[in-house]
């Protein structure tokens, strides 16, 4: 990749409506990466830990628009509540000049919607394990946080040059049952339409049972390379979605399996209670699959011939001693036949045990740095080991989620107390100037808007700042009266 300014000057004049932006804050912008309905993500480089990351910058147009920026907030808040090794993790939100940003973890890889037009359609096995991933991720969001995603699509779906799926663009995700300032009007429609559930069609109150019908629409275009509805028009689509039945994804790929086939039908039921009861109930059925192909296509194409057609040609006997001889010398093939597959699963099973205690010692001793490689270590090893490695990885897995909880504590604190430093000389520079009200209003858009609004220190702070400012006001007033 050319990394020389003028080429990187170019790369953003063509692409991007920021032409003007070289930096944003602690960040070198490189390459814009993707455009949405609300912002431009770009590739850049934090100066400060030299290490490449996705920068999203909030459209010009939307600075001043409050649900726009309520909205924005809201995705780096969610994904900063979120420790999943399939999830792209937050590191930090800003506004400077009217700039709205926040960084995250960059990924290496494709999204899903490109790798679809690439091949056309994905392989059984392949599609199933990237359902099953997604499904495992989307059941962490909904059972430790009552999370629903709401726009669940391929385009959202990160596969990473490592093998990971990543689930991306938590904007308009919700919390269940929380009774906050909503972003959408009720009865007004959120999501892509070509995944759009039913219920979440007609702007209904939602549960997980919404994305597990995205995921089935999702699954659908993944073997068949088509949604499972289109129309003309997005109203024609959401219609299909509200009454059309479901087509047999069979009739595109007859190559499909019917399991599969009945596993989507099922995820994409009208009626919400009509699809699985849980995501581990998908996350089962997909393993189950997964399971009972490989082991098909492990096993040897042809059958064996009967002993008698081996032991016999056209018209000719073969002497009983003769054949004897060869009975006994296939009995003594079988065996060693079997011996030879026991050997082998032998070695397999101690090579994935020298696997799993790796990833256990990879994940007591990283750094930092390398928690997300261990989370997705010690998730492989929840998954695939047995009961003592699987149990042990729980462990790590539970005190790693603690240190992270901890050093974010701290790191929050410092971040805290860095905006309120940077607050304070923009206040003080207003102040000097008489501008007393812009200086509240600064302030109180903070308390609002700022990733750090629900923490009571820095409300604490803000509150305190905003009362000095008017008392600062009104003894300026009452001297300009004397």
């Amino acid at each position: 990749m050319e990394n020389t300014e003028d080429s990187q000057t170019d790369s953003l004049n063509e692409r991007t409506s920021f032409q003007h932006l070289k930096v944003v804050g602690d960040y070198t912008l490189i390459k814009p990466i993707g455009i949405g309905g609300m912002g431009e993500v770009f590739m850049a480089e934090q100066k400060s830990m030299q290490r490449i990351v996705a920068l999203k910058i909030l459209l010009p147009a939307l600075v001043n628009n409050k649900s726009s920026l309520e909205r924005f907030f809201r995705e780096v808040r969610t994904l900063a509540k979120i420790e999943h090794p399939n999830i792209a993790q937050a590191i930090e939100a800003g506004i400077e000049d009217d700039v709205c940003y926040f960084s995250m973890t960059y990924i290496k890889g494709d999204d899903l919607s490109s790798v679809i037009k690439r091949k056309k359609r994905l392989d059984e096995i392949p599609a199933l394990k990237i359902i099953r991933d997604v499904a495992a991720t989307l059941d962490y969001a909904w059972q430790k946080h009552k999370l629903i995603h709401r726009d669940v699509k391929p385009s959202n779906i990160m596969l990473s040059s490592e093998g990971t799926v990543k689930l991306l663009d938590l904007g308009i995700s919700k919390i269940y049952g929380v009774d906050e300032e909503e972003l959408t009007q009720r009865g007004v429609m959120v999501g892509s339409p070509y995944y759009v559930s039913p219920e979440q069609a007609k702007g209904e109150e939602v549960d997980f049972h919404a994305d597990m019908y995205s995921l089935g629409a999702t699954f659908f275009q993944m073997v068949t390379g088509q949604p499972p509805f289109d129309s003309e028009t997005t109203l024609g689509i959401v219609s299909k979605h509200l009454c059309d039945p479901v087509p047999d994804p069979r009739e595109i790929n007859p190559e499909l399996s019917e399991k599969t086939a009945a596993v989507i039908v099922k995820m994409l039921a009208k009626k919400r209670y009509d699809r699985f009861p849980d995501w581990q109930k998908i996350i089962d059925e997909c393993n189950d699959i997964i399971a009972e192909k490989e082991a098909r296509n492990a096993a040897p194409a042809g059958q064996f011939k009967s002993i008698k057609s081996l032991l016999s040609t056209r018209g000719m006997a073969i002497p009983p001693r003769v054949q004897r001889l060869l009975f006994t010398l296939l009995i003594m093939l079988l065996v060693l036949g079997v011996l030879v597959i026991y050997s082998n699963k032998e070695n397999a099973r101690k090579e994935k045990e020298k696997t799993f205690a790796a990833a256990l010692a990879f994940a007591r001793n990283c750094s930092s740095d390398q928690y997300q490689d261990a989370f997705s270590k010690l998730e492989y090893v929840i998954r695939n080991a047995p009961g003592e490695y699987a149990e042990s990885a729980k462990e790590l897995l539970s005190k790693l989620n603690e240190k992270i909880i901890e050093d974010k504590r701290v790191d929050e604190k410092h971040e805290i107390e860095a905006a309120v430093l940077a607050l304070r000389q923009k206040s003080y520079t207003l102040e000097q100037q008489g501008k007393f009200q812009q200086a509240i209003e600064l302030w109180q858009f903070h308390l609002e808007n700022s990733p750090w609004r629900s923490n009571q220190s820095f409300r604490d702070q803000v509150d305190k700042m905003i009362n000095l400012i008017k008392e600062e006001r009104t003894q300026k007033e009452k001297k300009h009266l004397d």
